[in-house]
C-alpha cells in the first residue's frame, strides 16, 4: 500500500516528466494510477480542503487548487521525495508560486518518518515477490504443479481473509482504523495536522478512505479471479 512513484502524472497529459524511467517498476506505476484516480474523484470545487466526506472544510487557500491538475503537481513532489535518495532538503526547498514554503517544519518531520517506513517496506516487498517467484519456479521445474496451485490458492484465501478483517474494522470506524495504523509506525500525534496544512489539503482523510476501498476492491477481485482460475476440476461421472 506504500508503493509510490518516479513517473509524473498530469491531469491533462497522463504520464509525463523527466523521471519516466521508473515506469519499469510495476508497483510504482500502479500506485501512481491509484493516486491519480483518487485525486480525479475529489476534483470538485472546494474538494481539496474537505476531510471525511465534507464534515471538515479547511479555510480557502488558492495556493492549493481544488481541481486535480494543481494537486497532482504538488502531490508528485511529496511522492517523489519518498522514493528518491535525497534528504529532506528536497522538500524544504519546494515553494508555492507566491514564494512561501510548500511544507512547514512539522510536515517535513513527518515526511522523514514516512520515508523511513516506505523505503524498507518497498525493499521487503520486492524481496518477498522475488522469493515467491523463485519458489514457484522450483515447484514448477520439480513437477510439483498441484502443490504450486495449492499454495497460490492458499495465498488468495489469506488475502481475502485479511482484507475482510481489516475491512470490518475500517467500516466500523475508519478514523480509528487510520489512527491505529499510524500508531504502529509513528510516535504520538506527529502524523496529525491542521486542515490548513499542505499534506491535509493534498491527502485528506477522505482520500485515504477511498484509496483503501479501491485497493480492497482490486485485491478481492484478483484473489477471486485466482481462485476461479485454479479451482479443481470436477471429475466427470463414470
Amino acid at each position: 500500500m506504500l508503493c509510490l512513484w518516479h513517473v509524473i502524472l498530469d491531469h491533462e497529459h497522463g504520464l509525463v516528466g523527466c523521471t519516466r524511467v521508473a515506469a519499469k517498476e510495476p508497483g510504482v506505476v500502479c500506485t501512481r494510477i491509484v493516486v491519480f484516480i483518487q485525486l480525479e474523484a475529489q476534483a470538485e470545487p472546494g474538494g481539496a480542503g474537505q476531510v471525511d466526506g465534507g464534515e471538515c472544510t479547511a479555510p480557502k487557500d488558492d495556493r492549493v487548487p481544488a481541481g486535480t491538475g494543481g494537486r497532482t503537481e504538488y502531490s508528485n513532489i511529496a511522492l517523489n521525495y519518498l522514493l528518491n535518495d535525497a534528504d529532506i532538503n528536497f522538500l524544504a526547498n519546494q515553494h508555492f508560486t507566491d514564494g512561501t514554503p510548500l511544507f512547514n517544519s512539522r510536515e517535513l518531520s513527518h515526511m522523514v518518518d514516512v520515508k523511513n517506513v516506505v523505503k524498507p517496506s518497498l525493499t521487503i516487498g520486492y524481496l518477498a515477490c522475488g522469493l515467491f517467484v523463485l519458489i514457484g519456479i522450483v515447484l514448477y521445474l520439480s513437477k510439483s504443479i498441484p502443490l504450486l496451485i495449492k499454495g497460490i490458492r492458499l495465498g488468495a484465501w489469506v488475502l481475502l481473509g485479511l482484507i475482510a478483517s481489516i475491512g470490518i474494522f475500517a467500516l466500523v470506524s475508519f478514523w480509528n482504523f487510520f489512527a491505529a495504523f499510524h500508531s504502529l509506525f509513528f510516535q504520538g500525534e506527529s502524523w496529525i495536522f491542521s486542515y490548513s496544512d499542505t499534506l491535509i489539503r493534498l491527502f485528506p482523510l477522505r482520500f485515504w478512505q477511498d484509496a483503501f476501498i479501491l485497493e480492497g476492491i482490486i485485491v478481492v477481485g484478483l484473489s477471486t479471479l485466482i481462485l476461479v482460475l485454479t479451482r479443481p476440476k470436477q471429475k466427470e461421472p463414470a
